[in-house]
């Protein structure tokens, strides 16, 4: 099945190769001076469960109109890939209030107008000119006094920050019960950062997406090897979203305002779970840490190419950077979904072996994210004229999963989660590991799968082996906000208890 699929993404990828640099998230600085129109990301929705995030296909873009049915322009001026947003009028040349909510409150008038018959959910809401594909960031004009420096993220990565390129591009996967091509069942990170703060959202980040590109292991045949191809071609590096970005946004090759502009590059985790491809056999890759083809050596290697990209922003003008560590690969599903892990110290039994894969897991995400640390003290160093910041993605797990706040470990707090009805307890000679199991059994292609979908997505912490759910992801960018804001950067996110509700009523609303 796995070869079959493989040849079809060949297939897709020849017949799209076209799109492998499309600008989606950017602009190209050659473009002339046509008007610009509000775009509005929507999608047919299907009834679900009250309370979770419905089902959607059939993703659209439409031009945002008025009650009168007059498109909507925007005037103002692209600088670095974003829109600086200065008015917003009707063709009747009435005014509108440029402000972030008024433009999503007329996408979601549109989107009625035009589906009256059917339910509708709006993604993003972008700048953009007819004839040209592409929809760019949307930076609006400060509300009061108090407006913070910081206003734009630029965002490179994998399927964690993903917010649609990937199906965009191959159109295929992943597919529903996936939202609106989003590697989880709702709203990623990005969105609810951006729904949150007053900050505009540049996300290159493409699922499947790695750090360097690493050789296959011993022992390993052809079919891993097209895999690893196959993925490298279709997803690309970190290093080509940054050449991207580079070239289509930059008119002088260099940023315009480095101190309003923050760069996050979260990546590593295709680099190591590349080598699992769920049922694989990876003992070589994990039982032998310090060898040719032990992860340490991946580790290194892809820890260097991070900091390789992080001088090559700073080259260009970027002074603010923010890298995420890895969560504990070792408490992810994907050791419930492993078959085929051959133990280092000869446990036969299930519980044993995946105790075991667990305890490798978790010390290759240790090692990454010592090698990591000791590379952004460097950076400091190197870069002393820089901001560079570590976000402890693997505290945020484990809070999580203890019932302890984010903000302060000694203080207890209910995130809202349903861990316990997900849970799974191992036992292995009186040794007990709990591990959460994923909501959704099905694989990204979607329709044509037979998975089935746990009682409570909007509650559960994972959504498939490695993706978190879409609640989880809301608790992913209070945490990115939190600490921007202990930065002086933005404003301070809501209470804890306040921002929990807001991410149970988000599906109310618009996402």
């Amino acid at each position: 099945m796995r070869y079959i699929l493989l040849l079809c993404l060949y297939s897709c990828v020849s017949a799209c190769s076209w799109r492998l640099h499309e600008p989606s998230a950017g602009i190209n600085p050659s473009w002339d001076d046509s008007p610009w129109v509000l775009r509005c990301e929507t999608a047919r929705s299907y009834p679900s469960v009250p309370g979770e995030f419905p089902a959607v296909d059939d993703i659209d873009w439409l031009w945002a109109a008025d009650k009168n049915n007059h498109q909507l322009t925007l005037t103002g001026e692209l600088e670095d890939g974003f829109f600086l947003l200065g008015s917003a009028f009707a063709s009747t040349d009435e005014p509108i209030l440029a402000t972030k909510d008024t433009l999503r409150a007329l996408c979601l008038d549109t989107m009625s107008a035009a589906y009256p018959q059917q339910s509708r959910v709006l993604g993003k809401v972008r700048a953009a000119r007819p004839g040209e594909d592409v929809d760019v960031a949307i930076v609006y004009p400060p509300q009061s006094i108090d407006s913070h420096e910081l206003k734009r993220v630029v965002v490179f990565g994998d399927s964690l920050s993903d917010a649609g390129r990937l199906k965009d591009r191959l159109y295929i996967f992943p597919g529903k019960p996936y939202w609106m091509g989003r590697f989880s069942n709702g709203p990623i990170w990005t969105s609810y950062l951006e729904a949150s703060s007053d900050l505009a959202m540049q996300n290159h980040s493409y699922g499947g997406a790695s750090v360097v590109r690493t050789g296959t292991l011993p022992g390993e045949g052809l079919i891993a090897r097209l895999r690893e191809g196959g993925q490298f071609f279709v997803s690309g590096s970190i290093e080509l979203q940054i050449e991207d970005y580079i070239d289509r946004n930059l008119t002088t090759g260099h940023l315009q305002d480095p101190d309003g502009t923050l760069f996050v590059v979260w990546a590593g985790a295709n680099d190591y779970i590349s080598k699992e491809p769920i049922s694989g056999a990876i003992y070589t890759f994990l039982n032998s840490p310090e060898g040719e083809s032990g992860y340490q050596v991946v580790a290194d290697k892809t820890i260097a190419g991070l900091v390789d990209q992080i001088h090559r922003l700073y080259k260009i003008g970027a002074r603010r950077f923010l890298l995420p560590d890895l969560p504990d690969l070792g408490l992810t599903p994907i050791v419930l979904q492993n078959k085929t892990y051959i133990s280092g110290q000869g446990f036969t039994s299930d519980e044993g072996r995946r105790h075991e894969l667990s305890r490798r897991l978790s010390e290759l995400t240790d090692y990454h994210n010592r090698v990591l640390r000791a590379a952004i003290a460097q950076l400091r160093q190197d870069l002393s004229d820089s901001t560079v910041l570590l976000l402890n993605s693997s505290q945020f797990t484990q809070r999580i999963r203890s019932g302890r706040s984010l903000a302060q470990e000694s203080v207890s707090f209910d995130y809202g989660f349903t861990l316990q009805a997900q849970r799974e307890t191992l036992d292995h000679k009186g040794h007990i590991l709990q591990l959460e199991r994923r909501c959704y059994s099905g694989g990204y292609i979607g329709a044509i799968n037979t998975g089935t979908t746990c009682d409570s997505p909007r509650s559960a912490l994972f959504w498939d082996v490695v993706h978190p759910t879409s609640f989880t992801h809301c608790w992913q960018a209070y945490q990115l906000g939190l600490m921007l804001a202990e930065q002086g950067w933005i404003k301070r996110p809501p209470q804890p208890d306040a921002y929990r509700d807001w991410c149970t009523g988000y599906p109310s609303r618009d996402a």
